[in-house]
């Protein structure tokens, strides 16, 4: 008796370790630092999202993975990881495990993240928008999806090839915006580039939600643990952690020196 009792308690104390990957780029306020090292200060908002969880669910431990983005979805693949953090797309559902309604459909009340997208421009993009006069001309990064949700009929789209140069065209008077993070779990927020020059126009274009996303491996063998996880963040206030990190992020045209060499931040946070 006395060795089963040992074995079910060591099994009780084992933790779950969960190898989650993600970007390996800079990119505020979700993960911050480029390369593969994990900051142990300031991380990013996501990551210190996760490592709250692990206070918040018994028995789970993260290993925090650094990859380039298609990287990390060919790990979760082929189960060399265990966990992203992802948008949801329906052909995705055939590798990674998302938190479902019984419909089927994605548990946003589960998400890690829920973000609002807004045009960003200076005070021509308002009064265009304010006197309907269209087509309102954009400035967008080659492959950004929200460009989707603006009717052809009022918008005329400019790619660029990176968000720096989306935002220089706006400056220069070139087009009326661009797109930017303005909203937080439906908090307002200025969280993109020259947001001392440029405003948003609420309310927001899109709305985006990033999911902790597991395995078809992992969520078979841990599925208690991948429920009581989302089930944590679908009960948890996580928009303070992310306004402490962009109050305090400094983003390009912040200060007059930065806004001759512009920082380039990512556009795409949860593809």
């Amino acid at each position: 008796m006395s060795l089963i009792f040992l074995f079910v308690c060591c099994q009780a104390a084992a933790k779950v370790s969960i190898r989650l990957c993600y970007e390996d780029k800079h990119i505020p306020p979700f993960f911050l630092g480029n390369g593969f090292d994990v900051p142990q200060e300031n991380p990013g908002a996501t990551i210190e999202i996760l490592r709250h969880l692990e206070t918040q669910v018994d028995g789970v431990h993260f290993q925090f993975v650094r990859k380039p983005w298609q990287r990390c979805l060919y790990e979760i693949k082929r189960n060399r990881v265990d966990a992203v953090i992802a948008s949801y797309r329906q052909a995705r559902q055939a590798f990674l495990s998302y938190p479902l309604n019984e419909d089927g459909s994605p548990d946003t009340l589960s998400s890690i993240s829920r973000l609002g997208t807004c045009l960003v421009g200076m005070t021509q993009l308002k009064t265009a928008i304010h006197e309907r006069s269209y087509p309102i001309n954009l400035a967008v990064p080659r492959g950004y999806s929200v460009a989707d949700s603006v009717g052809s009929d009022k918008y005329t789209i400019l790619n660029t090839d990176s968000q720096s140069d989306a935002f220089e065209l706006v400056l220069k008077g070139k087009v009326h915006g661009t797109f930017g993070l303005c909203q937080v779990d439906g908090k307002a927020v200025e969280a993109f580039p020259y947001r001392r020059q440029l405003t948003a126009v609420y309310p927001p274009l899109d709305i985006s939600f990033g999911y902790l996303t597991f395995s078809k491996q992992f969520k078979a063998l841990h599925a208690p643990t991948a429920k009581a996880l989302w089930s944590s963040l679908s009960t948890s206030e996580l928009h303070h952690i992310y306004i402490a990190y962009i109050n305090r992020q400094s983003y390009p045209g912040d200060t007059q020196d930065s806004s001759r060499s512009p920082t380039k931040v990512p556009w795409q946070v949860f593809d």
